[in-house]
């Protein structure tokens, strides 16, 4: 009771006071930098040092919504053996990927992994296959469109003789479910060890809450964690207040993986 009282009075103080309009900002961009939410920069947002930790264990890696193959350099960088395999659907973006001096073990495809084998329209401002048009949007999906190839992670794996995966980054705005739904047997019987997935604004437009990743894990052994810029945030059972919309993102690892 006195623990109530005292979080009620609070509350009423924090309320009254008259926190002007800097302060709060500042506020909220120490929250949101200590969460690792809401920045893009895999150097601040500890992306990067999940792969510094993890990379030099992972022989495979997959790295799905390539864009201009940043995130696969880095990992080179770590672990300079390391074959990894890179999808970016979009043209403009896929010719920065082929621009780049990689080593003969990356792999670059022009396509992107989904739960359906076919083809798909994408925004090329909005890089989502989800439309961001009409109310409340912020317009970043006006401009061009184009057709591109989907395949699942399933399909890919058994063409290419692929067992195992170390380490699966997905970064696809708004489609990351889709992609892990496709990679549904590949999960189930473990053979893909660290899966990292975004989560934010996009979701909105794709219709996908972060509970539904909940769903899709539970029952297998993977935990899930939130990447923090200095550490991983065990949040391994839902919880509603994950559910912001900020961006941010999480990891599930095997069982067999040590944090």
């Amino acid at each position: 009771m006195r623990s109530y009282l005292f979080k009620k009075i609070l509350l009423k103080g924090i309320i009254a006071f008259p926190a002007p309009t800097a302060l709060n900002r500042l506020l909220r961009l120490y929250v949101h930098t200590k969460a690792g939410e809401n920045f893009g920069d895999p150097r601040i947002n500890g992306e990067f040092r999940f792969l510094d930790v993890h990379g030099p264990a992972c022989r495979i890696l997959f790295d799905v919504g390539a864009y201009g193959g940043g995130w696969s350099e880095h990992a080179l960088q770590v672990n300079p053996h390391a074959q990894i395999h890179c999808f970016e659907p979009i043209q403009a973006h896929y010719q920065r990927l082929l621009a780049r001096r990689f080593p003969p073990q990356v792999t670059r495809n022009a396509c992107g992994l989904s739960d359906v084998r076919g083809r798909a329209e994408i925004f090329t401002k909005a890089l989502s296959l989800h439309d961001r048009r009409g109310p409340g949007c912020d317009g970043s999906a006006e401009g061009e469109s184009e057709m591109i190839e989907l395949t699942t992670l399933d399909a890919y794996c058994a063409n290419r003789g692929i067992t195992e995966i170390d380490l699966l980054k997905i970064d696809t705005e708004g489609h990351d479910l889709a992609v892990l739904r496709g990679g549904a047997q590949m999960i189930r019987e473990g053979r893909i060890r660290r899966i990292q997935f975004e989560y934010g604004p996009r979701n909105v437009y794709a219709r996908i809450f972060l509970r539904d990743f909940y769903v899709f894990f539970a029952g297998l052994p993977y935990t899930i964690y939130q990447i923090m810029p200095r550490t991983l945030f065990r949040a391994s059972s839902y919880n509603h207040r994950l559910e912001n919309l900020q961006y941010k993102n999480f990891v599930a690892l095997h069982e067999s993986v040590r944090v």
